[in-house]
């Protein structure tokens, strides 16, 4: 059987979308934390899914290069390149910002990490992979994730899958993300993810990803697997989750792009019911629906100051990924050294990292987002008006996430995702001009 080179790019990209959510790492540079503790917000980690991008880019690279392609290339017009324009201009402005760093090896190994991010979205935006095969391992590596989610919620603990990069869990151990109820902690469910916010967020946008592409008749078929990603999502107790996840729902039923019948909803329910008792999420989650636990957010606020002081008084930056390293500079409020992490905002971290120029090309580049989706929406045939509704759909809920949370920016699986959602935005506005 002869070799087939020219399907090696296309190969390691699945595998990368599949390994996404996967755990597995090795630490490639530990800051110094200012206690001389090791903190993971100051350190670099190689994920196993970022091998796989840089194969699929060198191969795709190769094959540009030495094979004569059969398919069209995608021509980009004014609109796009500005939108490349403005991603660039953001990896360039992080690279400037390790000038200011005190810790420029951090810095520059941050940098890189949006540097693979282009890598991701100009994969996908290419068309290296069909549309349908995109989802596909997506969806297969997001259900593997569920199932360890419930299996570790059923145990309140990890299932040894350490070769998958899980993490040591427990409800008693100190460090690991857990809900109070009635005096007893109960576990979050992780998958191989580093937290469950991202857990949750994950499969949310997975989930948001199938419900686009579905249509009335394909919902009753998929309806089995909607409930399964939505009892994962559950059990990441993550209440910003859950509160967009909703917001989608509400616009999907707003929309009526997908009717059920009475029969499934009854169906629904029942089903939800059904895990609601199975897992004893009923009193787990009123509680965390409850929980207005004024330390959560004393810290979340104590983040925001330190982000704020940094950009009124240093607004060139303090390096990219440096926020944690710095920070205690910038606050006056004593926090234990186990709760430094990055402020969770998106764009008030980019601003103290690297410069409010940064903060404001990621405002920029989300909103020439919506102007691309804009665009299509003004081409659109009224069989697709529901496809690019729920892009500037997803779009919100990605910005929604990243104004309550930091992972799309410090995290490796978040800024995958991040990348995977531009990657086909791209591609799918560069498809729709082709067909007009």
């Amino acid at each position: 059987m002869k070799f087939d080179f020219a399907k090696l790019p296309a190969f390691f990209l699945k595998v990368f979308l599949f390994t996404i959510p996967i755990g597995l790492q090795t630490l490639l540079y530990k800051g110094e934390f200012f206690t001389g503790q090791f903190n993971y917000f100051s350190s670099a980690f190689g994920y196993l899914s970022e091998l796989f991008l840089i194969l699929a880019v060198i191969a795709e690279g190769v094959k540009l290069l030495i094979i004569k392609e059969t398919k069209d290339v995608y021509e980009y017009g004014p609109a796009e390149y500005v939108w490349w324009g403005i991603f660039l201009l953001i990896i360039i402005a992080n690279l400037v910002s390790c000038i200011f760093a005190s810790d420029k090896g951090l810095a520059l190994l941050s940098t890189l990490k949006w540097l693979e991010l282009l890598g991701v979205i100009w994969l996908l935006a290419r068309g290296t992979l069909p549309r349908k095969q995109i989802l596909k391992w997506l969806f297969a590596g997001a259900f593997l994730q569920v199932i360890i989610g419930l299996g570790q919620y059923l145990k309140q603990g990890d299932l040894g899958l350490t070769f998958l990069g899980e993490s040591k869990l427990g409800a008693s151990y100190l460090n690991v993300a857990k809900v109070d109820l009635a005096g007893e902690k109960v576990l979050r469910s992780y998958g191989t993810l580093p937290h469950p916010n991202l857990f949750g967020a994950y499969l949310l946008f997975v989930l948001m990803l199938l419900f686009q592409s579905l249509n009335r008749k394909k919902a009753l078929k998929y309806f089995p697997l909607i409930i399964f990603f939505a009892a994962g999502i559950l059990l990441s107790f993550s209440r910003t989750v859950w509160m967009v996840g909703f917001l989608f729902c509400l616009f999907i039923t707003v929309e009526r792009a997908i009717k059920f019948s009475w029969k499934q909803l009854i169906v629904a329910f029942l089903a939800v019911f059904f895990l609601l008792v199975v897992f004893s999420l009923d009193s787990v989650i009123l509680a965390r629906l409850m929980d207005l636990s004024k330390l959560a957010w004393q810290e979340r606020i104590y983040f925001i100051e330190a982000a704020w002081n940094i950009i009124k008084t240093q607004w060139w930056g303090v390096g990219a990924g440096n926020f944690v390293l710095e920070m205690g500079e910038f606050t006056t409020e004593y926090l234990d050294p186990w709760l430094y992490q990055p402020v969770h905002n998106f764009i008030l971290l980019a601003a103290a990292e690297s410069g409010i120029w940064l903060g404001a090309l990621w405002v920029l580049l989300f909103g020439w987002s919506f102007e691309l989706c804009g665009l299509a929406m003004r081409r659109i045939i009224k069989s697709e008006r529901f496809f690019w509704k729920s892009h500037i759909a997803m779009l919100l809920c990605i910005i929604l996430l990243g104004m309550t949370d930091h992972y799309f920016y410090t995290i490796w699986p978040g800024q995958a995702i991040l990348g995977v959602y531009f990657g086909l935005m791209l591609f799918d506005f560069v498809e729709r001009k082709k067909a007009l």
